[in-house]
């Protein structure tokens, strides 16, 4: 073999062993992905395959040594990961840092086996008339095209992290990096939802978000209809919309675990074809005509508007959950700073505490403070409070009253200009939730009308709430001040009780008694955080029990007609809302968990909607195959699946390339058949060569890996008795025999089939086409492992030795730059030749 057709991009010693996964290997840029594992803990690990590390990062719960990566995915968009565990869950990490950007867990009884992405390469169909206000899909009329016309919310403030010295002083991607805490509603952690759109809810995106100075650029839309995959010991497959929103589970018949994934790419169709496999009598079975999966409501838009409803739901609960939080951290304080509620109480306490220092009974501050208000005079505790007290400072004062004012301020603006608008865009999707629950077409989304109709009521409740908060922290704010005022006044009048000319009194008496009263002790706010969530009906707040359009309707008819409608009544009995329950805390609570039950359930619509035919039956009732001498073992099963054009019959055609070993000998069986299930009908026809792994004197030597490069060409590792090598065989033309079975059978049979009648001579094995080989530096005993990427300019092999520890890139695309100079430097050194033959026969003419 040629030792040095290849060129090496670097041969890279680890520093812990590692595994590579037939997917490791980036689709679109220069980098590979290992895994390693170290103190109990699973570790990614990004490597250029010029052989520089960009980061690595501990993967899975810190207190959990039990979790395992079993798969990985790479984005269509280049630009995230997602990662397979086990116990079940999927993640998706960020290809710049490795940091974790979403979780999804996975509700399964058995292991993850597997994990694909597929891209959306559906042709768009183009409009016949431009759309011109760009609705990007969103139907006119509907809520989510009635939020775009809204005015834009206020953003969210950025929570704050406390960075601690490991997070200053650590190196870039160290593992030891602590991670940034969670402040997630636990409604929204399994909520279905899109990628982070909070203009989708007419919500302005922060301006941390924003690059200053960057130009704007089309949106990368190579996630978009995209299908995250992933499949469990028990042949269910979970299924992802655009790598993010949950679809739900899809089986087929037979509860077993499959070997490979593809998606069908008719744009009328997009199908899901699988090989099952069982285990019987110790070895594995694995059907060799594929099962399909029929995911039929992805033919249709239902399952993206849903998910639309579902993320705007979820922005918009997310954004009450986030306001609430913060009014309530205003208000009764946090880990660093004092709530404002707090200190009215505190300089209460405060005088009864001076007043045991004059008087040895039990204090009775509101009693005095209300005495100074009525008669205006002080008694001698409450005189010495008022006149040295450092609670009375007007550096305090100033410092009570700017807390309270801006925590009432801003209790009355987030209540009533940004979570009662809020609610009002919740309703609307909600209604238009309410709506689906109601029509036959969308009975696979299952959706309650009781539960949707429970959640409109409550968020209904929440807008009325809301807005009743931002009242009360109105007319709070307005008695704190008067009674501030008052403060202030009787602390000048204390300090200076000679003086004659002292400003005149601006305070209302009654406001301020009235504050004493209702909300210096303990305020009326805290009704809005205390108690249960409000269960009122209409009529109790005084609103009319039937509060249908009809019935206003038939209301201003009547008073516009008998004047005496609306006479007013001179004893009116005034409703007592202080006893009625306004959690609105819980109340926000109670509308997150409601509409994620709702959407969750709404979200398997696509599962449920699935279909699958299996392409033959069990693969324990194939044929016996004739017994091989000598113990044949698979070193490894490979598939490709190759789309043809229109001119060559159109369709798929899948090749599979299995690997076989035995002590003396090894064997390529390459199998191709067109990928259609149920297709074919008993006795089944399948394409088959058998390379033998030899060398032109007879030579045997052992295959090891092997996988698909590209449409032509696939890249194995052998060893021979001197070295181990990185070669690359043709397959597409290799002369294939028909080979006719008949009954069911599976892919082992099937190889076993072949090599019995290669023995027999009922089928001729020809010689490896080796096009090019390279000698392995870093791999010379025990197995190895290989990735490759077949793609234009990315041409690239990684082979990690069976310790793990050496890793060599290849870059399998340079020879054929190589060749392509040396060919033009043959060419032009022809073409010097003939011209100088040229010019002496002109020199002897």
């Amino acid at each position: 073999m040629n030792g040095d057709a290849f060129s090496s991009l670097a041969l890279i010693q680890l520093p812990s062993p590692s595994r590579i996964l037939n997917a490791s290997c980036c689709p679109d840029k220069d980098l590979v992905l290992l895994i390693s594992r170290i103190g109990g803990q699973d570790r990614m690990s990004l490597w250029k395959v010029q052989g520089q590390k960009k980061w690595d990062v501990n993967v899975g719960a810190e207190a959990s040594e039990s979790e395992h990566i079993v798969g990985i995915a790479w984005s269509p968009d280049g630009q995230s990961i997602a990662v397979a565990h086990d116990p079940p869950r999927i993640t998706l990490h960020s290809i710049q840092d490795g940091r974790e950007q979403s979780s999804f867990p996975v509700e399964c009884d058995t292991r993850l086996t597997s994990l694909w992405w597929f891209k959306d390469e559906r042709p768009q169909k183009k409009a016949i008339i431009p759309d011109i206000f760009k609705r990007n899909g969103v139907i006119t009329g509907s809520s989510l095209y009635t939020l775009r016309t809204l005015p834009l919310l206020d953003h969210l403030a950025e929570e704050s992290q406390s960075l601690t010295a490991t997070d200053l002083f650590a190196f870039q991607g160290s593992a030891t990096k602590a991670k940034p805490k969670k402040t997630v509603h636990d409604a929204l952690v399994n909520w279905p939802t899109l990628a982070h759109d909070p203009t989708l809810t007419s919500i302005a995106a922060s301006p941390q978000a924003k690059t200053p100075g960057a130009e704007i650029d089309d949106v990368d839309l190579d996630n978009l209809d995209s299908i995250l995959a992933a499949a469990d010991e028990a042949g269910r497959i979970y299924t992802l919309l655009d790598g993010c929103f949950p679809m739900g589970a899809a089986s087929y018949a037979s509860p077993a675990p499959f070997t490979t994934l593809f998606m069908h790419k008719d744009p009328l169709e997009p199908l899901l074809f699988l090989h099952p496999m069982i285990v019987l009598d110790s070895r594995p079975c694995t059907d060799v005509l594929p099962t399909t999966l029929d995911i039929r409501l992805l033919r249709e838009r239902h399952v993206r508007d849903f998910a639309r409803l579902s993320s705007a739901a979820r922005e918009l609960v997310h954004y009450m959950t986030r306001l609430t939080k913060d009014m309530r951290d205003v208000w009764y304080g946090g880990e660093s700073h004092t709530g404002a509620r707090l200190l009215g109480p505190k300089f209460l306490s405060e005088f009864e505490k001076k007043q045991q220092e004059f008087r040895q009974y039990q204090a009775a501050g509101m009693l005095d403070l209300t005495h100074l208000l009525v008669t205006g005079k002080c008694t001698e505790s409450l005189l010495d409070f008022l006149a040295s007290s450092e609670h009375t400072s007007d550096r305090a004062l100033q410092r009570w009253d700017s807390a309270v004012t801006e925590a009432l301020t801003k209790l009355r603006d987030t209540s009533e200009r940004r979570i009662a608008p809020a609610c009002q865009r919740l309703h609307l999707i909600m209604e238009e939730v309410l709506g689906w629950s109601q029509l036959p077409q969308y009975a696979l989304f299952n959706l309650d009308r009781i539960e949707v109709q429970r959640c409109l009521d409550m968020i209904g409740r929440g807008l009325i709430v809301f807005n009743w908060f931002a009242t009360a922290a109105r007319e709070e704010l307005m008695r704190f001040r008067e009674f501030i005022s008052w403060v202030r006044h009787e602390t000048a009048r204390a300090r200076n009780p000679a003086a004659t000319e002292l400003p005149p009194p601006t305070h209302d008496l009654l406001e301020v008694n009235n504050f004493m009263e209702h909300s210096l002790a303990g305020s009326v706010i805290d009704g809005w955080f205390i108690g249960g969530a409000p269960s009122f009906p209409p009529f109790a707040i005084g609103m009319p029990a039937q509060s249908s359009l009809t019935s206003v309707l038939a209301r201003a008819r009547k008073a516009a007609s008998d004047p005496n409608f609306v006479a007013i009544g001179l004893n009116i009995e005034r409703l007592d809302h202080r006893k009625m329950e306004r959690n609105v805390s819980v109340l926000v609570d109670d509308i997150a968990a409601s509409c994620s039950k709702i959407f969750a359930t709404g979200a398997g619509a696509a599962s449920r909607s699935s279909v699958a035919v299996r392409g033959q039956q069990d693969a324990g009732e194939a044929q016996p195959t004739p017994a091989l001498s000598g113990h044949m073992r698979s070193a490894f099963t490979k598939e490709r699946v190759i789309r043809r054009e229109e001119d060559q019959g159109g369709g798929q055609v899948q090749y599979l390339a299995m690997g076989l070993c035995a002590e003396d000998r090894s064997a390529l069986c390459v199998v191709r058949q067109p990928y259609a299930a149920g297709s074919a009908a008993p006795p089944y026809n399948f394409d088959v060569a058998v390379l033998s792994c030899s060398t032109a004197d007879g030579t045997a030597y052992e295959l090891l890996e092997g996988d698909f490069f590209d449409d032509q060409d696939m890249l194995i590792v052998v060893r021979t008795p001197e070295a181990v090598y990185l070669a690359s065989v043709g397959y597409h033309d290799l002369g294939y025999q028909t080979l006719a079975v008949h009954g069911a059978t599976s892919r082992e049979n099937l190889a076993l089939e072949v090599m019995g009648r290669c023995e027999a001579g009922e089928m001729a094995a020809v010689e490896m086409p080796i096009k090019k080989s390279r000698r392995l530096v870093g791999c010379r005993s025990g197995a190895v492992s290989l990735a490759v990427n077949g793609r234009p300019n990315r041409r690239v092999a990684c082979v990690l030795d069976g310790a793990g520890t050496k890793m060599e890139c290849i870059d399998v695309e340079g020879d054929e730059e190589d060749e392509d100079e040396e060919g033009e430097e043959e060419a032009e050194g022809q073409r010097e030749e003939e011209g100088s033959s040229s010019m002496m026969e002109g020199d002897e003419t």
